[in-house]
């Protein structure tokens, strides 16, 4: 019993340090971290944005989690990261990806390079956009194996992904912008 006892006092002082740790850390980097988002409500969609990784020290979106919902193979996509200011005193900035290959079998899901927002970036945003900018990730563009692709628009004045509209376009029609 008294075995069991010195390890629960150890696990609790650990758990209580991390806290401690977590809750000292400086306020900016739990705003920037807090203020990443994903877009999940894109019209239409024919993929799921399931998460993301940051790299740190490097993007903010350095991967996202898609999976596909369609039921056809996904061969390309594009995401963009909208920074808006939510009392929309000043105009958003859309920063797109370059077009990732991939092959995402329907109902699967892949880590698929986005590569978006440097974190050094991110504070020139803050001044010119908000101090407190909404930042989401979302899918821009999607083609499948057969050519057929699915493009998403926003308005202009959008501070998420939720007012824009996406359609499916015939092959010949839209083709992506690769970089």
């Amino acid at each position: 019993m008294r075995k069991f006892a010195v390890v629960m006092l150890g696990l609790l002082t650990t758990c209580f340090t991390a806290l401690v740790v977590a809750s000292s850390a400086p306020t900016d980097t739990v705003q920037t971290l807090d203020a990443l988002g994903l877009a999940f409500n894109q019209d239409g969609a024919p993929v799921a944005l399931r998460g993301y990784l940051a790299s740190q020290g490097s993007f903010l979106y350095e991967t996202a989690k898609v999976e596909n919902l369609s039921a056809k193979p996904i061969s390309a996509l594009s995401f963009a990261v909208l920074v808006a200011d939510p009392s929309h005193r000043q105009t958003t900035k859309l920063l797109r990806s370059s077009v990732a290959d991939v092959t995402l079998l329907p109902g699967k899901t892949q880590d698929v390079p986005v590569r978006l927002l440097p974190a050094s970036q991110l504070e020139d945003l803050k001044q010119s956009v908000s101090r407190n900018p909404k930042v989401t990730l979302g899918v821009m563009a999607v083609e499948w194996a057969d050519g057929t692709k699915w493009v998403f628009r926003l308005p202009d004045d959008a501070i998420d992904f939720s007012t824009g509209s996406g359609l499916t376009v015939p092959a010949a029609d839209q083709p992506l912008n690769r970089r």
